[in-house]
């Protein structure tokens, strides 16, 4: 629309100029001014007044448009920072949750060593009874054979050492 209207105001610029242009648009006289102006003249007149009027108009047009467009820029402008405010808080949830992930971390981490050292303590135990379990059972086998009255003609017997260190 504004195109047309600067397109119309050049034409009709041009058409009133070109009515001026080299002739007289009054006559000389005593006569009032509405009637010594020229055929001339009136064009002349003619097209300054429709260039003025749409000069106006292609003004009220364009403040009105460029209204229009502030307003349209100052929607986007609050649409983009509520999608700003959006993006952020789902940050901040992410976060949160990065955090949560990472202490659920931590306990796994803390329950696993704890188990890995249970382990190790019911190893450490195994072994313990094991060797237990060997010197009882020679023990049995001893009083099995005494009790039968077998004739054992020797027989070893092996002291371990103290076992100081598989107590700690």
């Amino acid at each position: 629309m504004t195109t047309a209207l600067n397109v119309a105001l050049l034409l009709i610029s041009t058409i009133a100029t070109l009515a001026a242009f080299g002739g007289k648009t009054w006559r000389d006289g005593e006569q009032r001014l509405i009637e010594r102006i020229s055929p001339r003249g009136w064009i002349s007149l003619f097209c300054l007044t429709i260039a003025l009027v749409l000069g106006v108009t292609k003004e009220i047009l364009a403040a009105k448009q460029s209204s229009l467009d502030r307003k349209q820029d100052a929607l986007k402008a609050a649409d983009a920072k509520l999608q700003l405010t959006e993006t952020q808080s789902k940050l901040d949830l992410a976060k949160k949750d990065l955090e949560n992930l990472e202490l659920r971390a931590q306990l796994t981490q803390n329950r696993l060593d704890d188990a890995n050292t249970t382990l190790a303590d019911v190893c450490t135990s195994l072994s313990s009874t094991r060797t237990d379990l060997d010197q009882q059972s020679s023990a049995s086998m001893v009083t099995a054979l005494a009790s039968v009255r077998a004739n054992v003609s020797d027989m070893y017997f092996a002291i371990p050492p103290p076992r100081t260190a598989m107590m700690n």
